[in-house]
């Protein structure tokens, strides 16, 4: 006898939100994360689960302090909140663990970034900062037999990311933002080539991303632009009937 479909309105797993359908709002989250453990809060077995949120080794969720269900590090605010709050002892250990990797962790701001492509890493997996740093020393092994990923130009992503965000908030991203965007994509390039074994959803378009990414970003610019499309072409095809 053939399983019953799962009813993808509900939330089983606590998560506060619904399992990704194509359509809803937590689809707009660019990160794609493989199937994970993750408790279930009523039995407390631990299920499969390929949704958005960051998951712990033991299968618990990070929670947001108001209690909701974290679905992703803010890369706007957490790498540099992580790096001022974070105990000194666990910090350095966390710094000296990524140097080894070879990311540049001598100065505040190149340890901050280092920081930020480490939560890069963890929105991908899907998993906390600790479980990613532990995963990337397993996949990825130290120094000289470190293995290479291919990544796109930054130079072309320049390009099609600024004219993305020209399409879809009528200018062009800041210096700030192209950046996040460019390491964002990277990094999900990477995170792709890092899976191992499973089924792996591609990287999508760079213009797919870079207008995910100018949404998100800058959501009430991007409302106001597209209204301003849409009246553009009413006057437009009113101009004609005339």
């Amino acid at each position: 006898m053939a399983e019953a479909p799962v009813d993808q309105t509900t939330d089983p797993l606590g998560l506060e939100t619904p399992v990704p359908t194509g359509g809803g709002l937590f689809d707009q989250i660019p990160w794609k994360p493989p199937i994970r453990l993750v408790r279930d809060s009523e039995t407390g077995q631990q299920v499969e689960y390929a949704g958005p949120g960051i998951i712990r080794s033991d299968g618990t969720i990070v929670r947001n302090e108001d209690g909701s269900a974290k679905l992703e590090y803010d890369l706007r605010t957490e790498p540099r909140l992580y790096y001022l709050t974070t105990p000194s002892a666990k910090l350095e250990s966390v710094l000296d663990t990524l140097k080894a990797m070879g990311s540049r962790v001598d100065t505040p701001e190149s340890a901050v970034n280092a920081i930020g492509d480490l939560m890069l890493f963890a929105n991908n997996f899907g998993r906390d900062i600790d479980t990613t740093l532990r995963e990337l020393q397993t996949r990825a092994p130290m120094m000289k037999d470190a293995p290479r990923y291919r990544v796109s130009s930054s130079k072309d992503l320049r390009i099609v990311f600024n004219e993305t965000a020209k399409q879809t908030l009528g200018r062009k991203f800041s210096e700030e933002e192209l950046q996040r965007a460019i390491r964002g994509y990277q990094s999900a390039e990477v995170g792709v080539q890092a899976t191992e074994a499973g089924t792996v959803e591609s990287v999508a378009s760079p213009q797919a991303f870079a207008q995910d990414f100018a949404q998100r970003t800058a959501p009430t610019e991007a409302k106001a632009y597209k209204y301003l499309d849409y009246a553009n072409l009413l006057f437009n095809s009113l101009g004609r009937v005339q």
